[in-house]
């Protein structure tokens, strides 16, 4: 982004302000911008900048009753988040249309953290992205989003 004149990012979590710090831990997220250049982080504990925007509250959002792992359950089945079924079903199957080139980076960054798994890329000295073993599978490795690659990635876990 740097070549293309970005020099200063905005973003909005939804979470507390602990959270943001381990995100920021997690993805090797640049957030010093003294020199010009990074992220500046701000923290929407309660949502009131996503719904600002339309952003979705899920399946009864005001169903205290509900157990929550009901509503998870039939936001899985599109109540509520019509889009999520879709999105976990193409992480294990891939996509033959879209390429998704994040997947890799962040695969990357947890590598280099010491997350499993360790095998799925490749990494030169500089910690740059050699061989993607994703793209050694038959027929489907040619694929831009490849079988198993995102599901993969959200299966690290950073280190206890």
């Amino acid at each position: 982004m740097q070549k293309r004149g970005i020099t200063k990012i905005g973003l909005v979590l939804n979470c507390e302000a602990e959270a943001a710090k381990s995100l920021v831990d997690l993805v090797d997220l640049p957030c010093d911008i003294s020199d010009g250049y990074g992220v500046s982080l701000m923290v929407d504990p309660l949502g009131k900048a996503g719904r600002a925007f339309g952003v979705g509250n899920g399946f009864r959002p005001d169903d205290e009753e509900m157990s929550p792992y009901l509503k998870l359950f039939a936001m899985l089945f599109g109540l509520g988040a019509p889009f999520t079924l879709p999105a976990v079903i193409g992480g294990y199957i891939g996509n033959p249309f879209r390429a998704q080139p994040w997947i890799e980076d962040a695969m990357a960054v947890g590598q280099r953290k010491g997350r499993w798994p360790d095998t799925a890329l490749e990494l030169d000295d500089d910690g740059k992205v050699v061989l993607n073993k994703f793209t050694e599978l038959p027929v489907l490795g040619e694929w831009p989003r490849r079988p198993l690659e995102l599901a993969t990635l959200r299966l690290q876990e950073s280190p206890r």
